[in-house]
């Protein structure tokens, strides 16, 4: 599933790209906590003149974690 967006072996890959301080995540990680976990994520992503909502996945009814995204940051706002 993941396969396309590693450029590398899944364990250095993940030491990169997952477990490294201050590395923000991108897309496929918050994907892959989602289908792990089997959990529904909102970040709220916030910009100069707005705010940005993304849900993962987009037909989950339950919302288990509220993320609030800065660049180069995320803040966990609340969890269900």
């Amino acid at each position: 599933m993941y396969e396309a967006f590693i450029d590398d072996n899944l364990d250095n890959w993940c030491a990169k790209e997952v477990e490294t301080v201050d590395n923000e995540c991108d897309h496929i990680q918050i994907l892959a906590v989602v289908n792990a976990f089997d959990i529904g994520v909102i970040i709220e992503s916030l910009s100069i003149n707005r705010v940005d909502t993304m849900k993962f996945p987009e037909e989950m009814e339950e919302i288990f974690i509220h993320m609030l995204f800065r660049p180069g940051h995320y803040d966990i706002l609340y969890l269900n």
